[in-house]
């Protein structure tokens, strides 16, 4: 049987079922009424099965693949009132799925970049919000630290966005890198972030955050100058 374009096999039929009994599990815990998110949830399922080519290369679960295609189905459809993070938190938690938010944030990026659905800044602010999140369960660091922490990534996003040729993703990842930096001295700790630890959040490689850090320091660094000519 084909369907979506692709041959329909029992695998795919097998796979359909369960990433649509997955959401509307989600979706009861999100308090709302399967009966009246069923198109979205068919939406959702159908883009995740066109995505069957990928899921090996990027190493994802179906229920990863259903869940970011849920999100951005429901983005489609103007519903903005739940984000990314607390979605992923309600399968993790909630459910007992198997979600890396690593992947997540790869197969989002991937299909946003593909239906042309972001701007560079925008979603590199979304991606930071759901990094510190991931980090703050690791660091166990204070309150005022991971709110300045967000206030500085988000205000290199601001200053560099648009500026110098990257992905939101990796944007995201550097900005905090540079931000640790710039909080830890203010609060007089060690550095708490490593580039490492950015990588396997974000399934970047080191050396890429490494040296487009460089690069977004650089800039900065020529704007603080030419201020003060």
């Amino acid at each position: 049987m084909k369907y979506l374009g692709i041959i329909m096999t029992k695998t795919h039929h097998m796979c359909a079922y369960r990433m649509r009994n997955f959401l509307q599990r989600l979706i009861i815990k999100m308090k709302e009424n399967p009966e009246d998110w069923k198109k979205i949830v068919d939406d959702a399922v159908k883009c995740a099965l066109r995505l069957w080519g990928i899921k090996r290369l990027i190493n994802a679960t179906w229920n990863e693949l259903a869940l970011s295609c849920f999100w951005l189905v429901m983005l489609q459809n103007k519903i903005t009132k739940y984000k990314l993070t607390y979605l992923v938190d309600l399968a993790k938690d909630v459910l007992g799925k198997r979600v890396r938010s690593s992947r997540i944030i790869k197969i989002t990026t991937f299909l946003r970049r593909l239906l042309n659905m972001y701007d560079t800044k925008k979603e590199a602010k979304q991606l930071i919000e759901m990094m510190i999140m991931k980090l703050d369960k690791k660091l166990c660091a204070s309150r005022e630290y991971i709110n300045e922490l967000k206030t500085v990534a988000v205000a290199i996003v601001d200053m560099v966005g648009g500026k110098i040729s990257m992905s939101p993703r990796m944007l995201a990842a550097c900005s905090l890198y540079l931000a640790d930096k710039k909080v830890c001295k203010k609060l007089g700790i060690k550095p708490m972030l490593t580039a490492k630890s950015l990588a396997e959040i974000t399934g970047l490689s080191l050396y890429s955050i490494l040296k487009k850090t460089t690069l977004i320091f650089d800039y900065i660094k020529d704007i603080d100058s030419d201020a003060h000519e």
